[in-house]
């Protein structure tokens, strides 16, 4: 059993640890043809190597029509299983090449066993492609915290990706609100037009890339954690991150967010001014929400143990009823 990634992302790794699963995972930089084409190579070598009956995987476009030929020309029987992140199950193109782009990619994830999303929101989206469909949230990493020493005085994290769904200039413009009062933290490679923005403010830094370590101990130490969504159905990794170390988590008011974390995280509205008193609730009260981030933690943990072992049988049922077949 194989789990195989074109990207390197803290819920791949999380979930195939969780499920004792081999790991093979690639990130190649470049150009879309010579990036695709090395991982495409990378992948045949993978499957010629290995010869899995059961194959877990990332969904990526031209991986997933990769692993849907594999399971159709291979000798024996396969289990293909799709973890299917958010955008990339939303992601489609205009024009000529947006017809056969939505062909191929229908009947690829037809062919997979069985399609993981992470929460009930992408079920109409994800049954589209496939009825068959296993809901599962992100499993609560553990995160390298170290000594959680702050960095001098109180601080928040912003994180971003600066993906299209995140509302930048909310965001940024809070940054310029609360860091009169508290450092702030930004996370991710931002663009040269927003660091001259803050050239000359003395309290937002820009982290650029960090190791994982470095990460994780940035989170652990922080008083606040804020990222936000204009995408209704996304559970964001930073909210994961904030419940693993139980630091008040500051984020979007949607309806998946509300239902994932209750009353343990502080909901904005996409204003500035709005986000600004959220931070400033979380840090008030920042004890009472690291109480509930610890309370909640068990209830998911204990839920994601139930969730996995579910999905173990079911991929095991599968396979077996394959090999009868």
């Amino acid at each position: 059993m194989l789990w195989i990634s074109w990207h390197r992302s803290r819920r791949t790794r999380t979930l195939a640890r969780a499920l004792n699963t081999r790991l093979c995972e690639i990130q190649i930089e470049g150009g879309i043809v010579g990036r695709h084409g090395l991982s495409a190579m990378w992948t045949l070598s993978i499957l010629r190597k290995w010869r899995p009956r059961i194959i877990l995987l990332q969904y990526s476009f031209l991986l997933m029509i990769i692993l849907a030929l594999y399971k159709k020309l291979a000798p024996y029987s396969v289990v293909l299983v799709s973890d299917c992140h958010t955008k990339a199950l939303r992601r489609e193109l205009s024009g000529a090449a947006g017809w056969c782009f939505r062909i191929l990619k229908r009947k690829s994830l037809s062919t997979a066993s069985l399609l993981i999303i992470s929460n009930k929101g992408l079920l109409p989206e994800a049954q589209f492609f496939n009825r068959r469909c296993f809901v599962l949230p992100d499993h609560i990493p553990e995160l390298s915290t170290g000594t959680r020493e702050l960095r001098g005085r109180e601080y928040c994290v912003f994180v971003m990706s600066y993906a299209r769904d995140e509302p930048f200039e909310v965001l940024f413009h809070a940054a310029e609100i609360v860091s009169a009062k508290t450092t702030v933290y930004i996370t991710g490679q931002t663009p040269n037009v927003y660091r001259m923005r803050f050239h000359r403010h003395s309290g937002v830094y820009f982290t650029d890339f960090l190791s994982d370590g470095d990460y994780d101990q940035l989170l652990a130490g922080a008083s606040c954690i804020v990222a936000l969504t204009c995408d209704q159905d996304c559970l964001q990794s930073a909210g994961y991150e904030a419940l693993a170390v139980c630091v008040p988590f500051v984020t979007s008011d949607t309806a998946a967010l509300r239902q994932y974390f209750g009353n343990a995280a502080i909901f904005v509205e996409h204003e500035p001014s709005a986000v600004a008193v959220g931070i400033e609730h979380a840090l008030t009260l920042r004890g009472e929400y690291k109480n509930r981030l610890a309370q909640l933690k068990r209830t998911r943990d204990d839920e994601s143990e139930a969730s996995l072992q579910t999905l173990r049988k079911a991929i095991f049922e599968q396979h077996e009823g394959n090999g009868q077949q």
